[in-house]
């Protein structure tokens, strides 16, 4: 389900999806799946605080995966102990 977002004191909405790549085993995968309502949680948190002046930035997209993947891997640990994303792979991006 793609994810929706308003960009931070802007009337812009951010619509995304995404998938998380990483190089451990089935357990990385299976926490995901496990949390998966934490995890768009934390997905969530972390468009929100994208602002319109990173939109306007040429590394927009590496700016916001990394911010995701911090977030996910953070939640990660709480919960699990364990991150283990390596990347954030946005499979759509619109912002209007």
């Amino acid at each position: 389900t793609p994810f929706t977002a308003n960009v931070s004191q802007s009337r812009m909405v951010m619509q995304i999806s995404v998938s998380l790549m990483t190089h451990y085993d089935q357990l990385v995968i299976d926490n995901v799946v496990n949390n998966e309502d934490a995890i768009r949680a934390a997905i969530n948190e972390a468009l929100s605080e994208t602002t319109e002046a990173e939109v306007m930035m040429p590394n927009f997209r590496q700016i916001i995966e990394e911010r995701v993947r911090i977030r996910v891997n953070a939640m990660l640990e709480r919960l699990e102990d364990f991150g283990g994303i390596e990347s954030v792979l946005f499979t759509e991006f619109l912002v209007q």
